[in-house]
């Protein structure tokens, strides 16, 4: 019997420092993988297209590690990296969330974070900010550009927004002036990439015909 309990003492005892070595490994492995190589298995797997995976390579540099860190608030390029890939790959964020284990954002997180972003008429200063970082990646891809509009229809409607405690749904300018006329269709400025296959938009104004 003293024979057979310090076995299974020995072999729990293995056990658990195998367990470590284990954890030890994937620590390792977490601290050196960055977002380059994970965008790379995506795309092995078929979980992004390679237009999501160029519109991702600005955020390629991204440690992994760091979003596991519990208590610290997501940056500004992780947040927009979880947005864009949960909006384009969402098979892929899942993926990435549920099977990989990568500490990315809550859904709930995202929607709390989109409900937040100022979506008024007017320049869209998150999109610049994003074709920047890609035109610091990518200066032929991203650098040059060409300017186009166009216009859609929309549903004449008037909605209250709670966040900006406004009333929406007016001809909109991006003047800040109160008008009275409902919109019926939106002006909508795109930039247009000359050396790649992407388009983003820069501003939109609700107006009527």
């Amino acid at each position: 019997m003293a024979i057979k309990a310090k076995l299974e003492e020995a072999s729990a005892r293995v056990r658990k420092l195998q367990q470590e070595k284990n954890n030890a490994l994937r620590r390792e492995k977490r601290t050196k993988m960055n977002m380059q190589a994970l965008l790379e298995e995506l795309k092995e797997k078929n979980l992004i297209n390679e237009k999501l995976k160029d519109n991702l390579e600005c955020y390629s540099d991204l440690p992994v590690n760091l979003l596991s860190r519990q208590g610290v608030e997501y940056t500004k390029a992780q947040r927009d990296f979880a947005l864009t890939l949960h909006l384009d790959g969402p098979k892929a964020y899942h993926y990435l969330r549920d099977t990989l284990h990568i500490q990315l954002p809550h859904p709930s997180s995202l929607q709390r974070w989109l409900s937040s972003l100022d979506a008024r008429p007017g320049l869209n200063k998150m999109m610049l900010d994003m074709l920047e970082r890609q035109r610091q990646v990518d200066e032929v891809k991203y650098g040059c550009v060409t300017l186009m509009l166009d216009a859609m229809s929309i549903k004449n409607h008037v909605q209250y927004d709670p966040q900006t405690q406004t009333m929406f749904g007016y001809v909109d300018m991006g003047d800040r002036l109160n008008e009275t006329d409902m919109a019926s269709e939106v002006l909508v400025f795109m930039v247009v990439g000359l050396q790649g296959y992407w388009k983003a938009p820069k501003k939109s104004f609700p107006t009527f015909e």
